[in-house]
């Protein structure tokens, strides 16, 4: 059986070597979440700069295949730029002035994805928590304060990523994607400190060996 792999990705613009991969990453964002938006009645193009304006991302690979992959960008919400970010849209003062509970700079972790033929074929464990794993290391790796997440409850990541450590701000927030969402944060002392989940070593051992792709310089 073809192993899984990590891989992190820039949003755009990779070097050459890891060109076939990002493309492969664009693939899986592309076809999950034109079927999301078909699922919750949402018309209109899934535009790609959506996926390309992202400072990175953490992707899953089987072989050449990618199957699950989560954006990530940091921002400073000591600017008022910063707070005015599209992401933010649902945020109340209150739940920004939360999120910046120890320090301004904040990890944005969004579009947390599984391809729809992964979710019937996983390789012997959750792929959604594996994602969230690796995605929780390169926070802990980071000078962010905490990382963000606007999880959809229909697919229950609220659920999900209360497990992983995360502590909810808001309930029930209406998203741009026409469902619900709860607004979460992971911080760090909370993150290591939480029970010991039977994942962790895979989650560890696919982070040691991640396949870091670079973008053009």
């Amino acid at each position: 059986m073809t192993a899984i792999h990590c891989v992190l990705l820039p949003g755009a613009r990779p070097e050459p070597a890891g060109a076939k991969l990002h493309a492969a990453a664009y693939r899986c964002w592309y076809e999950a979440w034109s079927e999301a938006f078909r699922e919750l009645g949402k018309a209109g193009p899934l535009h790609s700069d959506a996926f390309t304006r992202q400072q990175e991302m953490c992707a899953l690979f089987l072989g050449e295949q990618c199957v699950a992959l989560s954006f990530i960008s940091s921002l400073d919400l000591e600017h008022p730029f910063a707070r005015a970010d599209s992401y933010f849209h649902n945020w109340s003062d209150r739940a920004l002035a939360s999120v910046a509970r120890d320090g301004s700079l904040v990890m944005i972790n969004s579009n947390f994805t599984v391809h729809p033929t992964a979710r019937r074929a996983a390789p012997g464990f959750s792929l959604k928590d594996v994602l969230l794993g690796l995605c929780l290391e390169r926070f802990l790796e980071s000078r962010a304060a905490a990382m963000t997440g606007a999880v959809r409850k229909s697919r229950n990541v609220h659920g999900l990523v209360r497990r992983w450590g995360a502590v909810t701000i808001e309930e029930d927030r209406p998203s741009g994607h026409g469902d619900l969402v709860d607004l979460v944060a992971f911080y760090k002392p909370e993150a290591t400190s939480r029970p010991p989940l039977e994942l962790d070593a895979t989650v560890l051992q696919l982070w040691h060996g991640r396949t870091v792709v670079r973008s053009q310089s």
